[in-house]
């Protein structure tokens, strides 16, 4: 998997190789899902009682666009 060729990079890790994948490559269906940020941000939109199993079900209903949802959600924290 690509993501592996990232992560082998010194100071890459999860979230930045994700995000060249979304962003730099336009793999718009990689997100990173257990990102204690991302998890963090999206209580933010979505109200304090989200847990994780909801966030999988709104992250699947974005299918081959969830890693622009995943970037939004970061970014506007």
């Amino acid at each position: 998997m690509l993501k592996f060729g990232f992560l082998i990079l010194k100071g890459i890790g999860e979230w930045s190789a994700h995000l060249e994948l979304i962003r730099g490559l336009g793999r718009m269906e990689e997100l990173s899902g257990n990102d204690g940020m991302l998890i963090k941000c999206a209580k933010k939109y979505y109200g304090p009682q989200l847990l994780n199993s909801d966030l999988k079900e709104i992250q699947e209903g974005y299918e081959d666009f969830k890693g622009y949802w995943t970037y939004y959600i970061i970014t506007g924290c």
